[in-house]
């Protein structure tokens, strides 16, 4: 043992000086079996540090949280990027796993750290809901759309992209991958307009959708071309 005294008040604080122990920011993994590693760092540990997976198809929610997860989507809550691109805003993902589990009876938790490159960032996350594993995926965002942003603020974009991805397999929103709904969606509910872009002085097609209002500098909308 050996002793580091910080300030009165602290006391001493003892460090263990062997190596098998983890440091304090140590996640436990499966091959982290050792029991007395367990009791050293009861507050750092998975949902389950020696089976992460425990759980997994065990049995399927509940009839009330399967309507709940795999209700058809409100066409009003369905957005749209300028490329055609369906999406569903990561609130009401959140919003559809509380109604289903309740506050605090889901949560998103990273596996391994986050990593970067010169245009994107993406980190692996597990979804777990009812206190059993159900999904994982990796989530991205593009440094680019967040160039006069926090690092945070692209960090927070991964995550949520994530847990898009993790819904997918609960049938969250199922419809936006669904090539038949897309088709019937779009002219119902979008519109496609030629727009010049007055810095650049191109012109490009942007969709969006009917009830909003026309696209904003630096776009202006055009004449559509017959």
């Amino acid at each position: 043992m050996q002793c580091r005294h910080f300030s009165a008040s602290l006391g001493c604080f003892q460090q263990q000086q062997d190596s098998n122990v983890p440091p304090p920011t140590h996640y436990l993994s499966s091959s982290d079996t050792n029991s007395s590693v367990i009791q050293q760092h009861p507050f750092q540990v998975a949902p389950n540090p020696l089976n992460p997976l425990q759980g997994i198809a065990s049995k399927p929610f509940d009839a009330r949280i399967a309507q709940i997860l795999q209700a058809p989507v409100a066409p009003l809550d369905v957005e749209v990027k300028p490329d055609g691109i369906l999406y569903l805003p990561e609130i009401k993902y959140r919003r559809i796993l509380n109604d289903a589990f309740g506050p605090g009876g889901w949560a998103l938790l990273p596996r391994g750290a986050p990593k970067k490159t010169q245009t994107i960032i993406f980190q692996e996350f597990a979804l777990y809901a009812g206190g059993r594993f159900v999904a994982q995926a990796y989530g991205e965002q593009a440094l680019v759309s967040v160039q006069n942003r926090s690092i945070a603020t692209a960090y927070e974009g991964a995550k949520s992209n994530a847990l898009m991805r993790c819904c997918k397999d609960l049938g969250v929103a199922s419809e936006l991958w669904d090539p038949e709904f897309i088709t019937n969606f779009k002219p119902k509910y979008l519109v496609r307009k030629f727009v010049k872009n007055v810095k650049t002085n191109q012109t490009s097609r942007l969709w969006r959708r009917k009830d909003r209002p026309a696209f904003s500098y630096p776009f202006e909308e055009q004449d559509d071309i017959v």
